[in-house]
Parts: C-alpha cells; structure tokens; sequence
C-alpha cells in the first residue's frame, strides 16, 4: 500500500534522479529509498545490443554501488548471465525477485528491466540480506528505477553525442593540418621548379652547359619530392578509408631490398647504407612492393635525422614464427616522450625542440599502417650501443599449410 509517506518520499527520490549527472550518482538517490535500507549492493548493467528478440546473455557493469563503500562492481566488467544463474530469469517489461539462488543464499535479488523509449538497454541488480524481501514494495520501486532508466539513457545519449562532437573536431583539426602541410611542402618545390625553369626560359642571359645541367637536375629532384608527396598522401587516404592495397604473398627480405636498391642507392649517396641479413632467413608473408616502401621510409626518416657519412644499417632477425626487421641509425635519437608520437600523421619527430624538419610527416604512419595490415607490428626499438635510433618491424614467416 502507498501511504502518504511514502509517496513524499518517492517524490524527493525522484527529483533527487533528475537532477543526477551520472549513472553512478543517479544508482546512489534510487538506494537512500527507504524501502531499499537493507540493499547492501547493486549494480547498473548495459547489453551489447538493445533487448529486442532473443533474451541478452552478457552485460557489462556501467555503475556500481556498495553501502560500506568497498567492493561495489567496477565499470566495463563483463559476465555473462548463465553463470550466475541469471539466464531466463529476466523479464523485458517488469521486476523479478529472485530467491534461492546459489549466488546470493538466502537472500534476495531483485533484477529491473532498464527501459527508454520502448528500448530495454540494460538492467539493474539489487542485493538484499535475509530476511526475503518484501515482494509487494517492487512496483513502488520500479517508478523510480523507470526514471533512473530515463536518465542514463539521456546521459549515455548526451555522452555519445558529445564524443562524436569532439571527433567532429578533431577530424576537422585533422584536415586543417592536412591543407596546412600539403600548402607548406608544395610550395618549395614548386617554387624551385618554377624559379629554374624560369632562368632557363630568360632570354637575357645565357647559361653554360654545366649550369643547365645543374638548374634541370634541381628540377628534376624538386619534381620527384612532389611526386613522392602526392604518393604519401594517396596512401595516407587509403589508409584513413581502408582502401589502401596491400597484396600479401609468399616473399623474401632480399627481394624488397632488391626492389627498393634504387631508391636506397639514392638516399645514402651522403651515409653509409650496411646491411646485415642472415643467409637462410625465412620467406615471409607480404607484399614485396609495400615492404620495399616501408624500408624506403624507414630509412628515409634515418636520413632525413642522422649527419651526413654515419651509418644506417639494416638487420633482420629470424624468431619463431615472425622476422623482425631493424632500421638503426647514428643520429641524436628519438627522446622518450615523442617515441608514441612518431606514427602519429603529419607529428615530425624533433619539432617539439624547435628543429625544422622537411616532409609532410606520414612516412612513418603509412609504414606502421602496411606492416599492421600484413599481419606485423612496428615500433621504436632500443638505440644500438644506446645512441642513435632503431625502429623494428616484424612480419610472419611464410606458413605453406
């Protein structure tokens, strides 16, 4: 029976909900109910997909509570219902009051259904102590948890809506940086080219031989930086939209590097390029051409750090069941705190101690985003001899079953 006591109660507990602002506080004003004084634990649980058809067989904990302040279930715990005996017990559209159940002794265990919208998300379970909880007292205390139901819902909703306005922004933050580099690194090379090629088309002067060389090859380089440039950024699409092509087969370490040779040839003409590969190192499963570029980069990004005539080498590994490949060099290293920092696109290692660096900053993200999609990882490995800097990546031995 509702007295009027009660229904006073009810109300403050109500508003008390209302003006909750977070699952954990809202469970926390539904227990001060006086019909729950002797609930020593509860718990809001979330399924995986809305209640519709088939009967949840998982949950996950979204808040949890425990009247002496310790051992309340802790948030994004997973369990399944069946092991606690909690499989088909749970109705979508009322209270149930279970007893006798292994888990919970002589005690009660009350389980509400946490309904919005016509939408059961979730439920709540309650622990009461012996002696049996009084069966009468669930519909004045399922008002309340409708509303409790209500709330979260809208809290969850309002969360979710603000991650995606702050995904919003980072996306657009994302393409601000994007149009500011691909601006930054076009237009050096372009003006290169187009200072050059103006001096060669000037009708008022007239170069020699040697100096038309010269002007040709810087356009001619400054023509391949732009290339290079627009292949990192094609890739880089391709890897935010998963259309990047990476073809795995069966292949050799020897063979990518005898695929990337020219391009090798031509970043260490100022280092000394050392490799160092076992004879019977297993084939691998890639895509020769993406792992030939992955080297190129890596050792790119060594160039590009490391003063002229030192040394990059690279190693391979044999393991058990995957090659590891490393790119060390003799440069000033990669300091702790940018080392996460580094496959991050458009992040230039080095920029945070003012150090002007060219590129566009995608070399290495590009290359973590092949190795991954070949089955392998990649990370900033430890310094040889501890100086300079190493990046490893490995990649699965060629399995022919």
């Amino acid at each position: 029976m509702l007295t009027l006591q009660i229904a006073r109660e009810m109300y403050e507990v109500s508003r008390a909900i209302g003006s909750a602002r977070t699952p954990e506080a809202a469970l926390r004003e539904l227990l001060q109910f006086s019909l729950l004084e002797r609930a020593t634990c509860a718990a809001v649980y979330t399924f995986g997909q809305p209640w519709e058809q088939l009967p949840p067989a998982a949950a996950t904990v979204l808040a949890g509570w425990h009247r002496d302040g310790t051992g309340a279930a802790k948030p994004g715990t997973r369990f399944v219902l069946a092991d606690y005996g909690l499989s088909g017990l749970l109705k979508r559209n009322e209270p149930v009051m279970a007893t006798g159940l292994p888990t919970v002794g002589k005690g009660s265990l009350l389980l509400f259904p946490l309904v919005a919208h016509n939408t059961c998300y979730g439920m709540l379970l309650i622990y009461v102590p012996p002696p049996a909880f009084r069966a009468e007292t669930l519909s004045h205390i399922g008002g309340l948890v409708h509303q409790m139901a209500a709330a979260i819902y809208m809290m969850r909703l309002l969360k979710r809506e603000a991650q995606a306005r702050r995904e919003a922004e980072k996306a657009k933050q994302r393409q601000l940086r994007l149009l500011a580099t691909i601006s930054h690194e076009l237009r050096m090379p372009l003006t290169s080219i187009q200072g050059y090629a103006s001096s060669l088309l000037a009708t008022d002067v007239t170069w020699d031989a040697a100096t038309q060389r010269d002007f040709i090859e810087t356009i001619s380089r400054e023509a391949d930086r732009l290339k290079r440039l627009a292949d990192q950024l094609l890739d880089h699409a391709g890897l935010e939209t998963g259309t990047l092509r990476v073809q795995p087969q069966r292949t050799s370490l020897r063979h990518a590097l005898e695929l990337a040779a020219p391009r090798l040839h031509v970043l260490t003409a100022h280092h000394r390029l050392v490799t160092n590969i076992p004879p019977r190192l297993p084939d691998v499963t890639a895509d020769p051409e993406r792992l030939a570029q992955v080297i190129v980069n890596l050792v790119s990004n060594s160039v590009k750090y490391s003063p002229e005539q030192t040394r990059i080498t690279i190693a391979a590994h044999n393991g058990r069941r995957t090659v590891r490949v490393d790119v060390s060099d003799e440069g000033p290293g990669i300091p702790p705190a940018e080392r996460r920092r580094i496959f991050e696109p458009f992040y230039q290692a080095g920029s945070s101690a003012g150090h002007s660096v060219s590129g566009a900053g995608l070399g290495l993200t590009i290359c973590k985003g092949i190795v991954e999609a070949q089955g392998g990882r990649i990370w900033v490995g430890r310094p040889p001899e501890g100086q300079g800097a190493r990046l490893s990546f490995t990649l699965p031995v060629y399995d022919a079953e």
